[in-house]
């Protein structure tokens, strides 16, 4: 059944070494509302564990690098794409919303960027 909401495909590679950082991550991706948001987490050199149920996983026996997270693309069925690393999370649950407005709103857009921010920052 189609809900008429915007897909996004969120692909977040780890190496497994942040459990933490990668809970918040999914967890921030799981929280988001307006959209239907698949999330694919990437085992960079590790079998990604402990993940709540709906959650793909892709393990990749070697570490590859950032290239890695290029794994989790044929996993992902949403109209956009959003790659998302261990150590980053969204901010707010209308994060991938305002992305996929963008997109709506300008066709001609190809990618967005969001801007990175360190909360520790002053």
């Amino acid at each position: 059944m189609n809900s008429g909401l915007p897909t996004v495909s969120v692909v977040v590679l780890t190496r497994g070494n942040r459990p933490q950082e990668l809970s918040r991550a999914v967890t921030s991706a799981l929280a988001q509302e307006s959209v239907l948001a698949e999330v694919i987490v990437v085992g960079n050199g590790w079998s990604p564990v402990d993940l709540p149920p709906q959650v793909r996983t892709v393990h990749l026996p070697e570490n590859v690098g950032v290239s890695g997270r290029n794994f989790g693309v044929p996993l992902a069925t949403g109209e956009l794409l959003f790659f998302l690393d261990d150590d980053a999370w969204l901010p707010a649950p209308d994060a991938l919303r305002r992305v996929a407005e963008l997109f709506a709103e300008h066709p001609r857009i190809g990618m967005v960027q969001t801007r990175l921010v360190d909360p520790a920052a002053p």
